[in-house]
């Protein structure tokens, strides 16, 4: 049995859900030791302490949000410090696991501090995530104002960390790459087990996922929407007419998500994927000032499975014309393009299947003395 270290970034349950994904399909026949900061790991660790995959906390990075909702790029500027000066501690302690564990493979999900304890350590590692997109991909066919900010937020991307042997980018979408741009290999989102072993039904309510906040036109939209509503994201709240609030739960949204009529949710790249696996028409709300959320409800109106409107935006006539138009997104839906889970393993076991003799070294002494390099 061989030995994955696996590291993963982000706040929702798209990265959580992503990374899931992938170690129910590897645990079977790999030990797993899974780094997971904050509520990824609250999310994960009840899964797996009774199994054979190891979950360990680590810090992350946060968004930061003002007093409107709306991302502050300032106020998660510095969050993103105070993670930097705690990083070389961190850094130290997984170069340690690296050590004693030996993995024979190590990868990271946009996670900056595995991937600079591998170099620290002199072993490669792969990269696996939806935001190497920013690099990696050929976005000429957005609108001028999302390529603009694509182009600026991209060299950030390359701040996380640097130096993987492959980059697997994870997605809904399949714009062309880059001219030059080798060793990324672009496949679907990854769905997990219980929601491939569903068989979807197309109900007569409407599933909502949401992040934090709802305004209060969108409450009144929902309200008047003629369909009951199972809203996700906002916490328990008392019900109102049609609506049922309902606590994050991840088997029952994807219950209540594969017997919808159709999703509403913010425009996260794992959330609209699994809709789209389960011929669900996608309603995309980017949170305010998530340029990357903007990126992913473009493609999704591009594919003509969905809509896109900021959440100000919406009426409740706009809601009965999204959803009386299912029917008409729903064919344009290809669920077995959406699903990566077949590739991402083909991928994952070629690495593994590697000798070590071909196995990319980094020498200790181009390393800085936190093993961040060039990166930051």
């Amino acid at each position: 049995m061989k030995t994955i270290f696996y590291s993963m970034a982000g706040e929702g349950r798209g990265h959580a859900t992503r990374v899931r994904g992938l170690i129910e399909d590897l645990k079977k026949d790999n030990r797993i030791i899974l780094y997971a900061p904050d509520q990824a790991y609250d999310l994960l660790e009840p899964v797996y302490n009774s199994s054979d995959v190891l979950v360990k906390k680590i810090p992350g990075l946060h968004w930061a949000y003002d007093k409107n909702k709306k991302l502050n790029y300032a106020a998660s500027v510095t969050n993103a410090l105070r993670y930097i000066k705690e990083l070389p501690g961190v850094v130290k302690h997984l170069s340690r696991d690296i050590d004693h564990y030996n993995p024979d493979l190590i990868i990271s999900d946009f996670d900056p501090a595995l991937p600079r304890a591998a170099k620290q350590c002199g072993r490669s590692f792969i990269s696996f995530d939806h935001q190497h997109f920013l690099t990696a991909y050929d976005l000429g066919a957005l609108p001028l104002h999302l390529r603009s900010k694509a182009s600026f937020m991209a060299p950030a991307v390359d701040l996380i960390y640097t130096g993987q042997e492959d980059t697997i980018v994870s997605s809904f979408y399949f714009p062309p790459l880059k001219k030059g741009y080798k060793n990324i290999k672009q496949i679907g989102v990854l769905i997990n087990k219980e929601i491939t072993e569903i068989t979807p039904e197309h109900g007569d309510y409407l599933t909502v996922y949401l992040r934090r906040f709802a305004s209060r036109s969108l409450i009144k939209a929902l309200s008047g929407c003629g369909y009951p509503v199972k809203v996700y994201g906002l916490g328990k709240l008392k019900n109102m007419r049609n609506i049922e609030f309902c606590e994050i739960d991840f088997f029952r949204f994807i219950e209540d998500l594969a017997g919808a009529k159709a999703l509403m949710t913010t425009a996260g790249n794992q959330v609209v994927g699994e809709a789209l696996y389960l011929n669900k028409p996608v309603l995309a709300i980017p949170e305010p000032g998530n340029f990357e959320q903007e990126i992913n409800a473009y493609f999704l109106k591009d594919t003509g499975a969905g809509e896109m409107t900021d959440m100000e935006n919406i009426t409740t006539q706009s809601l009965k014309e999204f959803l009386n138009l299912s029917e008409v997104y729903r064919k344009n839906i290809n669920s077995r393009r959406v699903c990566g889970n077949n590739d991402a393993v083909r991928i994952i076991n070629s690495h593994l299947n590697k000798s070590d003799a071909h196995q990319f070294q980094i020498p200790r002494t181009v390393l800085n003395s936190t093993g961040a390099g060039a990166a930051i």
